[in-house]
C-alpha cells in the first residue's frame, strides 16, 4: 500500500504559532458568550417556572424584565473584556510580526553592507589600479554615511590604507609638506568631510603614518592619537580638545588658532610647529619637545609644562598665567610681553629673557622666590619676532 506523502503542496499554509493562539481566544470568547446566553436563557425559564403567581401579573413579568437588564448587562461587560483581551492579543501579535520583520530587513542590509564593505575594501587595496583604489575610497565615504554605526571603523580602514602610502613614500625630506598621490589626496578629502560633521567619531589611529594630512577645522575631540605621526600637517583651527596625544610626532605641524584645551600633549615632539595663537589651556605638555616652536599670542593659562623643551620658542605675548614651568628649558626663549602671572618655575632653567616677561608676586621663580626674579639684566630684552605676527588662515 502506497503511503501518502505528508509534505506540503505549494500554496499550502501552516498557521504560526501565534496564529493558533489567537484562533485558540476566539473560540473560547465564542463558547463562553454562547454558554452565558445559554445559562441566562434557562435561568429566566427556570424562574418562570418557580416563582409563584403573584396577585398582580404585571410584578412577576417585571422581575423576569429585570432578570434580562442584568443578564444582558453581565454579557455585555463579558464580551467586552473578552473583545479587549482579543485587541490587546492582536496588538501584540502585530508587533511582534513587525519585530520579526524588522530583523529580517536589517540582517538582509547587514548582509549586503558586509557585502558591499568587503568589495570596498578589496578595492581600496590595488596598487596596480589606482581607479580602482579610488573608487574603494568613494565607496566606503558612503558607507559611512549610510551606516554610523561603522563610521568609526571605516575612518580606521582609510586611515590605514593612508599610513600604508605614506610609508611607502619619502616625504622626511620635504622642505613643506610631505608628497601625496592621488589616493592619498582622495583620503584625505574623505576624511575632511567626515571629520566636519562634529559627529564625535571615536576612533583609535594610534602609531599610524599620517604626515601631510591637511585637516584644518575638523572635530576630532575623540580620536586617540597616541604616538602618532603627525609631521607637516596642516590643522589650522582643528578641535582637539581633550585629545590623546601623547607621544605623538607633530614637527612643523600647523596648528595656527587650534583648539587643544586639556589635550595630553606628554612626551610629543612639536619641534619647529606653529602654535600661534593655539588654545592649550589646562593642556599636558610636559618633558614635551618644543625647540623651534612658534606660540606667538598662544593661550597656555593653565599649561603643564614641566621638564619641557621650549630653547628658542617664541613666547612673546603668550599667556602663561598659572602655568607650570618647572624644570622647563626657556634658554634663548622669546618671552616679550609673556604673561607669567602665578606661574611656577621651579627648577627652571632662563637668563635673562625672563626680565621681558611679566609677572606678579605669586610668580615663583627657579629659586623659589615669589615675585622676585632671581636674575639680573645683563643686556636689552629682545624685540618681538617680526616675522612671527598673527596671521589668520586663509582657504586651501
Amino acid at each position: 500500500m502506497a503511503k501518502t506523502s505528508k509534505e506540503p503542496r505549494d500554496g499550502d499554509h501552516s498557521p504560526a504559532p501565534e496564529e493558533i493562539k489567537m484562533m485558540g481566544l476566539r473560540l473560547f470568547l465564542a463558547i463562553i458568550m454562547l454558554v452565558g446566553i445559554a445559562l441566562a436563557a434557562g435561568l429566566i425559564l427556570l424562574l418562570n417556572s418557580l416563582l409563584p403567581a403573584p396577585a398582580n401579573p404585571n410584578i412577576k413579568a417585571e422581575w423576569i424584565y429585570k432578570l434580562a437588564q442584568v443578564t444582558i448587562l453581565a454579557l455585555g461587560v463579558i464580551t467586552g473584556a473578552g473583545a479587549a483581551a482579543l485587541g490587546y492579543r492582536n496588538q501584540r501579535v502585530k508587533e511582534a510580526q513587525m519585530r520579526l520583520q524588522q530583523e529580517q530587513t536589517r540582517l538582509q542590509q547587514d548582509g549586503k553592507f558586509t557585502e558591499r564593505f568587503s568589495q570596498a575594501v578589496q578595492h581600496l587595496g590595488s596598487n596596480d589600479q589606482p581607479s580602482l583604489c579610488i573608487g574603494g575610497i568613494y565607496a566606503l565615504e558612503r558607507l559611512a554615511k549610510d551606516s554610523r554605526a561603522d563610521r568609526e571603523q571605516i575612518v580606521e580602514v582609510l586611515c590605514s590604507r593612508y599610513s600604508e602610502m605614506a610609508q611607502a613614500l619619502d616625504g622626511d625630506r620635504a622642505p613643506v609638506r610631505p608628497p601625496q598621490n592621488l589616493a592619498m589626496q582622495t583620503i584625505n578629502k574623505v576624511l575632511k568631510r567626515l571629520f566636519t560633521e562634529r559627529n564625535d567619531l571615536a576612533c583609535d589611529l594610534s602609531g599610524l603614518e599620517l604626515r601631510g594630512l591637511d585637516l584644518s577645522g575638523c572635530y576630532m575631540s575623540k580620536v586617540v592619537f597616541r604616538g602618532t605621526g603627525l609631521r607637516k600637517t596642516r590643522l589650522w583651527g582643528v578641535h582637539l580638545e581633550g585629545t590623546e596625544l601623547g607621544g605623538a610626532n607633530l614637527e612643523g605641524a600647523d596648528l595656527l588658532d587650534a583648539h587643544l584645551e586639556s589635550a595630553n600633549l606628554l612626551d610629543a615632539h612639536l619641534e619647529n610647529a606653529t602654535l600661534r595663537m593655539a588654545h592649550l589651556e589646562g593642556a599636558e605638555l610636559s618633558y614635551t619637545r618644543l625647540e623651534g616652536a612658534r606660540l606667538f599670542a598662544a593661550h597656555l593659562e593653565g599649561v603643564k609644562l614641566w621638564d619641557a623643551h621650549l630653547e628658542g620658542v617664541n613666547l612673546a605675548g603668550a599667556n602663561l598665567e598659572g602655568a607650570k614651568l618647572s624644570g622647563a628649558y626657556l634658554e634663548g626663549a622669546n618671552l616679550v610681553n609673556a604673561n607669567l602671572q602665578g606661574a611656577k618655575l621651579t627648577r627652571a632653567r632662563y637668563g635673562s629673557n625672563i626680565l621681558a616677561a611679566a609677572w606678579n608676586e605669586q610668580t615663583i621663580f627657579s629659586n623659589g622666590q615669589k615675585g622676585v626674579p632671581d636674575v639680573a639684566p645683563d643686556r636689552e630684552p629682545a624685540p618681538a619676532d617680526p616675522i612671527d605676527p598673527p596671521c589668520a588662515p586663509t582657504s586651501v
